[in-house]
This record gives structure tokens, C-alpha cells and sequence, in this order.
């Protein structure tokens, strides 16, 4: 009998990759619209406006890749991470998107 039969996933190092892709590439998504949508609110120019999107960033990133590993299922953790970025694309538009 295969091992599909007793319930054991045939690649679970390829899971592991897919989950890891997830993290990143939607984490550095969602912490750069995210730091995009603050300094949007933010009055800041410059030098203190970069400072300011670096800080965020470099906040969200690892929160996001933590929450994404965090998540039990890989399908939840892949539709958390679009939906997180849809909403904060939402977001970035409804304030008049970058200009």
C-alpha cells in the first residue's frame, strides 16, 4: 500500500517549500503595501518619510512570516496571505494609490 493510503503526505519536504515560499514572498508583499499605506498617512518627508517605510517594513516582515508559519493548513495559510494583501492593495487605492 502507498503511503496516501495511511494518511501520510507524499512530499513533505515539498510542503515545507511551499510553505516557505508563502511566508516570504507574501510577507515581503504585505510588509510593503503596508509600509506603503503608512506613509501615505504620514506627513512626513525625505529622509524621515524613508525611515519611516524602513521601520515598518522591516517590523511587518517578520511578523508576517511569523503569523504565516503560525497558521496550521498550508491552503489557509496561502489564502490568509492573499487576502491579507488584497485588503491592504484595497486600502493603498482607496487613499489614491501612490501618487
Amino acid at each position: 500500500m502507498s503511503n496516501w493510503m495511511h494518511g501520510r503526505l507524499p512530499w513533505p519536504r515539498l510542503l515545507v517549500v511551499a510553505r516557505v515560499v508563502i511566508a516570504l514572498v507574501g510577507g515581503y508583499s504585505l510588509a510593503a503595501i503596508l509600509s506603503m499605506v503608512a506613509a501615505k498617512y504620514s506627513n512626513l518627508e525625505g529622509r524621515e518619510l524613508r525611515s519611516l517605510i524602513y521601520l515598518v517594513f522591516f517590523l511587518l516582515y517578520p511578523i508576517a512570516i511569523i503569523w504565516l508559519f503560525s497558521i496550521n493548513s498550508h491552503r489557509k495559510a496561502l489564502l490568509a496571505t492573499l487576502i491579507a494583501n488584497a485588503c491592504a492593495w484595497m486600502s493603498l487605492y482607496a487613499l489614491d494609490g501612490l501618487s
